[in-house]
């Protein structure tokens, strides 16, 4: 089994039990060789630990702006329009 550890239970009610640890598949020099490598979203240069995961201030606040001003949009799969007012089924 990848990325699991066995060992024999001590002191276990049961002889010859078997407790199962999780071990990470990555090890730390693929981590930071994977840090390395990250590129800002925004101008594509390496990430700034500081500022991660974008570059630089600026591009942490280009996309900020690009959020406040509806340039990014999570979609919906509401067929109604914007505008039209919703029916929630309360009584008046």
């Amino acid at each position: 089994m990848s990325g699991f550890k066995s060992a024999t239970a001590r002191g276990s009610d049961f002889p010859g039990a078997t407790i199962w640890r999780s071990v990470p598949l990555t090890s730390a020099s693929n981590d930071n060789a994977a840090q390395k490598s990250a590129q800002c979203p925004i101008c594509h240069k390496a990430v700034n630990t500081e500022y991660e995961p974008f570059c630089s201030k600026r591009c942490a606040d280009v996309d900020l702006h690009r959020w406040l001003t509806g340039q990014y949009a999570i979609p919906s799969e509401d067929d109604e329009s914007e505008g039209a007012p919703v029916d929630r089924g309360e009584a008046n």
